[in-house]
């Protein structure tokens, strides 16, 4: 395996693409807008929540359960069953063996093979800059050169939207209408971790070249330019997008969230406004994100 510093960067080599988010931000779109394109293998899975697991204390309930999953298949496999999890099987191995993660994706790219691969998690936007030198690095060595995709959304539309969804699974749970709950929720760790764009991008940035970064917004997402502009950037030819279809899209109510309340969060997150608009001023957050004009 050549060292990371004999690689040149090279638009030849095949691209692993990291997607950090944002949560309700369109990845789950952005998986089956790349992965339809014949020059594109993103394997097994729609989110591999690897990272998140091993780094972030709020998921390691999921870190339990894939290992216990993980057991579960190997007991199976190990008593003659042929039924074995192996799709949570292959996430405990990356998990415990972080070299057979990039092995993985590193062996569905080169000659014959597709030219981009992935893992598109919202959750990779709460890692810390170490963690994304750590990926950059085993990327590296196998060949390959990283990106990292970030899709942003209004952050009230983004908080609104989790909520709603949040209802939706555990209406026992958080019942009522969703405006109380954004109001209730909206300061909290957990949501800032998802919606502080500006902390996550300065991370990656720390750890990636900015033209290692692709950003864009939700709001325009699925404008022919901005598809034409990533594909572009990720080396693909066009693809051709379904834009009628909105995977894990939150169903709207009739309820609307007061203007008071999206002042309230709009202000709660100002930073976020001001770090992206600083830093990606084309993207033009304050006209495209419409609780902006309360700032």
């Amino acid at each position: 395996m050549a060292p990371a510093d004999d690689l040149r960067p090279d638009e030849d080599r095949p691209v692993f693409l990291l997607g950090t988010g944002c949560q309700k931000g369109g990845t789950a779109w952005l998986h089956d807008y790349l992965g339809s394109s014949a020059e594109t293998d993103l394997g097994f899975m729609k989110e591999y929540h690897v990272w998140d697991r091993l780094d972030l204390d709020e998921d390691l309930p999921g870190l339990k359960r894939v290992l216990k999953r993980g057991r579960t298949a190997l007991d199976t496999l190990a008593t003659g069953g042929r039924s074995a999890d192996v799709r949570a099987l292959r996430q405990a191995t990356f998990m415990l063996d972080p070299d057979s993660y990039f092995d993985y994706f590193a062996s569905l790219v080169g000659p014959g093979r597709a030219r981009l691969t992935g893992d598109l998690t919202p959750a990779y936007g709460g890692l810390g800059a170490p963690r994304l030198a750590m990926l950059r690095e085993g990327v590296e060595r196998r060949g390959l050169q990283m990106r990292v995709l970030m899709s942003l959304r209004d952050p009230v539309e983004r908080i609104w939207s989790a909520v709603r969804m949040m209802q939706m699974r555990q209406p026992s749970r958080y019942p009522g209408g969703s405006a109380d709950w954004v109001r209730r929720l909206h300061t909290g760790d957990e949501v800032a971790a998802r919606t502080r764009y500006d902390l996550t991008l300065a991370r990656v940035r720390e750890a990636l070249p900015a033209d290692q970064v692709h950003v864009v917004l939700y709001e325009t997402l699925f404008e022919p330019a901005s598809l034409a502009a990533l594909t572009a950037d990720l080396g693909l030819s066009p693809i051709e997008p379904d834009t009628e279809s909105r995977p894990n899209q939150t169903p709207r109510t009739t309820e609307v969230l007061p203007d008071e309340l999206v002042a309230q969060v709009a202000r709660h997150y100002r930073d976020v406004y001001a770090g992206i608009d600083q830093a990606y001023p084309h993207l033009d957050v304050g006209s495209r994100w419409a609780s902006a004009r309360f700032l």
